[in-house]
């Protein structure tokens, strides 16, 4: 075997006289090429089968072999076969019936074989190391297209998500605008019947008697409205797990696709938003954002009804992460952020479930007596029930972060416990933070802090067992 940079020639001679066979051999030797031997042509055929080699030199002789013809050996008809002849001056006369077939070349057994087998193989090598540079480029380039086609998927991905981002906001801006001459309610009904993608959708609310679930009622396109159902018992303030359940079953049971459900929070869930579509492209859509988005611009509602003094403060979520990013864009702003973290309130109303905690009424006194401690330049945005963000002017920095947190440590959140004695040990007083002006940032921080209590929207409904299951 030849070793040529990393290369393996591999040659086969068929002949049936030794001392042409040895000759030959002894010459390719020269070259650190080791040839195998084939006496007849049959063994040759049947070794093919197995491996074929890189050349074969075959005695003029024995061209053929019974019915064994070399010209007809599949390889040789199908050119897929490296060969040569070779002669001696008796049989020279026989080259002349190989001029029909391909070779690479004629070996001559005198002084010339050792040049022109040095020449053979020598081109033999290169067309190899073509040939398996070939390869390798072609393999390089399906990677790459791969990576191409991978990048060009993700650049995709990122292109899609982003349009329905946009989506999300623009839906928001359009309930947003809507509810300066009307309620939430109509706002929202209003906007999804101009999404087109939405087939029917439904809402569901709790009656001001906290017995019943009701259905707003309104005429607007694909709006469904939805049979009251009696709860059996009173529900305090927010829509509990076996309300969801019973309210499942009917919207399974009414639309012509099992719609999805979005819960719509104050502190709790109050409002569920049934959204039945066919688009496939609203199969994987950023439900969880939507349903967040939707729940700010209640919780803003909520808030300008119960404190007008703040209304014209309160910015939207997607409002404030643009101001945020604004800020941070201009160092001569003049305007800090702050962020007020709720979390040790939650987790103590949260995790003592035999406690009640009145958490509408908390919420509405809470943003009542806030209206009188920060100033009316200041601007603030809801970020959920776990933080609210400040944007304040620097003049105004040190005046209302003092009274922001004298204001949160002598708040009597005690007093919306059923059981107050059992509270006075907590630490339940919210942090108050100064944050960088990036919305990226911010966001990032609020995932972390949040990352265990934020609750992720039910993606579609179910039968199991005659029950509904989310």
């Amino acid at each position: 075997m030849l070793k040529n940079q990393g290369l393996d020639i591999s040659v086969a001679i068929i002949a049936d006289d030794m001392s042409s066979a040895k000759e030959i051999s002894l010459a390719l030797r020269k070259l650190n090429i080791f040839a195998y031997h084939y006496q007849n042509l049959e063994e040759y055929w049947v070794s093919t089968h197995l491996q074929i080699p890189d050349l074969t030199i075959i005695d003029v002789t024995k061209m053929s072999q019974g019915n064994l013809q070399f010209a007809s050996h599949p390889l040789v008809v199908q050119e897929k076969l490296n060969y040569a002849f070779f002669s001696k001056d008796s049989t020279k006369f026989l080259l002349k019936s190989t001029l029909a077939l391909k070779p690479i070349g004629y070996l001559s057994l005198d002084v010339t074989l050792d040049f022109t087998l040095k020449q053979l193989i020598t081109h033999m090598i290169s067309e190899k190391e073509n040939t398996q540079t070939i390869a390798e480029l072609s393999q390089r380039v399906e990677r790459l297209k791969a990576r191409n086609q991978k990048i060009i998927s993700e650049r995709s991905e990122a292109e899609e998500f982003k349009a329905q981002i946009n989506q999300i906001q623009n839906f928001s801006n359009s309930v947003f605008k809507l509810m300066e001459r009307t309620d939430f309610q109509n706002a929202l009904i209003q906007s999804l019947s101009e999404w087109v993608d939405i087939d029917a959708f439904g809402i569901y609310e709790l009656s001001r008697d906290g017995q019943r679930l009701i259905s707003p009622e309104s005429t607007a396109k694909n709006y469904n409205p939805l049979p009251s159902l009696f709860l059996g018992h009173k529900s305090q303030s927010s829509i509990e797990a076996f309300a969801k359940e019973m309210a499942g079953q009917v919207a399974l049971d009414l639309f012509e696709m099992t719609p999805i459900v979005l819960e719509i929070k104050g502190l709790k869930t109050e409002v569920l938003l049934y959204l039945s579509f066919k688009s496939e492209y609203l199969i994987n859509y950023p439900w969880e954002l939507l349903e967040k988005e939707i729940s700010r611009l209640y919780q803003s509602s909520k808030i300008s009804h119960q404190a007008p003094k703040l209304a014209g403060q309160f910015l939207p979520m997607w409002e404030a992460l643009d101001y945020m990013d604004k800020l941070g864009q201009d160092p001569q702003s003049g305007v800090k952020v702050l962020v007020l973290d709720l979390s040790p309130l939650l987790r103590v109303a949260t995790s003592k479930t035999s406690n009640k905690f009145y958490w509408s009424t908390f919420y509405n006194e809470f943003f009542l007596q806030l209206s009188n401690v920060i100033s009316p330049s200041t601007k603030l945005s809801v970020q959920g029930p776990w933080e609210i963000t400040f944007f304040v002017e620097d003049s105004l920095l040190e005046k209302d972060s003092f009274a922001l947190q004298a204001f949160v440590k002598k708040y009597s959140y005690w007093k919306y416990f059923q059981d107050q004695s059992s509270i006075l040990p907590e630490d339940i007083h919210p942090t108050l933070r100064i944050t960088p002006a990036s919305s990226s940032l911010y966001l990032r921080g609020f995932e972390k802090n949040h990352k265990e209590t934020v609750s992720q929207p039910t993606q579609g409904l179910r039968r199991r067992g005659g029950q509904l299951t989310v």
